[in-house]
């Protein structure tokens, strides 16, 4: 299993062994061994230019995922994670969440939709929800939709 995370916003540079060891727990429960990911520490402004340029919305968001499902030498790459950091920290506060726990969710967040997981209909999202909070209780972090 390859883990890369590149760092575009320093905030984040203190987060990054719990971004390794979370990816890592995920793709380890989800047997992805032959397997890579990218995980991109990003700020607002990049993210709000991804999520215009590639879903049209042109607003900032906690997490992207872009699938990629590419193999080099026999290792898939299953696509990159981008995340920023003043929505993500924003959201921690106002839900009175450790930012720590809140990342380690949306980083699992962001590995089940390059695993093809979606929750854009009742059923796929509740599938989904039960797959975070089952990963997420294996690493000691709480319901995370519990307090919503």
């Amino acid at each position: 299993m390859t883990i890369a995370i590149l760092i575009h916003e320093p905030r984040f540079k203190k987060h990054r062994v719990l971004v390794r060891e979370v990816i890592a727990h995920g793709m380890k429960r989800e047997k992805l061994h032959k397997n890579s990911v990218t995980v991109v520490l990003a700020n607002d402004k990049e993210v709000r230019t991804l999520n215009h340029d590639y879903r049209g919305k042109n607003k900032s968001t906690n997490v992207l995922s872009f699938a990629d499902d590419s193999e080099v030498a026999g290792v898939r790459h299953l696509g990159d994670i981008v995340l920023a950091y003043e929505t993500i920290t924003k959201e921690a506060k106002a839900q009175k969440k450790p930012m720590a726990d809140h990342l380690s969710h949306l980083l699992l967040h962001g590995l089940l939709h390059l695993l093809g997981h979606d929750h854009a209909h009742d059923d796929d999202a509740k599938r989904m929800e039960t797959k975070e909070i089952k990963l997420l209780a294996a690493i000691g972090i709480a319901n995370p939709y519990a307090s919503l």
